[in-house]
């Protein structure tokens, strides 16, 4: 899967310029098309019989509109990372979307994305972002239970690699080190669920990779910051997606995580 990585980030950087536009409009035609799976899916909603509305809980309503990933907090942070890329009367589109699909991490990257891509429109759309977040406390309820236990899958991951072995501290316990503990933790009554993935992608590179892959993580990522800069949507993009990953798995996952590759590789094609 890392090979698969490179590969994409090396045939990234390679591209001309001239085709950067292809690429972004690649990306912003994949977040519209899970706006049109949120819409078929809300149709199959309101032509539910009577009977059938009623037989389904709060719990089934707020959690329905999953797009094509099946899962909405997945196409939230989708959605988000594509919002600085996509055209200015697509945007209250994705907006909707993320409504729809109720999570603040998504909502929050959002935000810095525009942040960061029109600064001076703070002023403008943060009334819109205050009653999003309106929207989603109503739908999603409380964060706090599941923040809290995140939180502790985070302190195991940390104390497992600085209590590691010193081969491990350093290179890791591999690839799905954490699939393993996440197993042991849960059959120990430490968290309540197994987890598939640690919900915060730095923590789980300690992890898995050890402290040199996460400086070498660090370093990748100090060197992409030549080629950023404010106003930019590739820069902007990037961003969310950064800050969805810690509190998400945006990068593991090949349909969220290899777009982010791709706008790395515009970037980085700039140092060049």
């Amino acid at each position: 899967s890392m090979g698969a990585v490179a590969l994409v980030f090396a045939l990234t950087v390679a591209v001309p310029p001239l085709l950067h536009p292809w690429l972004r409009w690649a990306i912003v035609g994949a977040g519209l098309s899970q706006l049109g799976f949120l819409g078929f899916q809300l149709w199959q909603l309101l032509h539910m019989t009577a009977e059938e509305k009623s037989k389904r809980t709060f719990h089934f309503w707020r959690d329905s509109l999953r797009g094509s990933f099946g899962n909405r907090v997945v196409t939230a942070a989708f959605l988000a990372f594509c919002l600085p890329l996509c055209p200015v009367w697509a945007m209250p589109l994705i907006g909707l979307g993320l409504v729809a699909t109720n999570s603040f991490t998504a909502l929050g990257g959002a935000a810095l994305g525009l942040a960061l891509l029109h600064p001076a429109w703070v002023v403008f759309w943060g009334p819109g972002v205050a009653l999003a977040v309106c929207s989603v406390i109503y739908w999603r309820g409380n964060p706090i239970d599941s923040f809290s236990e995140r939180k502790i899958i985070w302190r195991l991951c940390l104390e497992d690699w600085w209590y590691a072995r010193r081969r491990d501290f350093w290179l890791g316990q591999g690839h799905d080190a954490f699939a393993h503990h996440a197993r042991w933790w849960m059959a120990q009554g430490i968290v309540r669920q197994r987890y598939s993935q640690a919900h915060n992608d730095a923590v789980q590179v300690l992890m898995e990779y050890g402290a040199l892959g996460g400086l070498v993580l660090l370093a990748w990522l100090g060197l992409l910051v030549f080629g950023m800069s404010l106003g930019d949507p590739w820069t902007a993009a990037v961003a969310v997606a950064l800050f969805c990953s810690l509190n998400q798995f945006t990068l593991h996952l090949p349909n969220t995580g290899l777009p982010v590759v791709v706008a790395a590789g515009v970037i980085w094609s700039r140092r060049l």
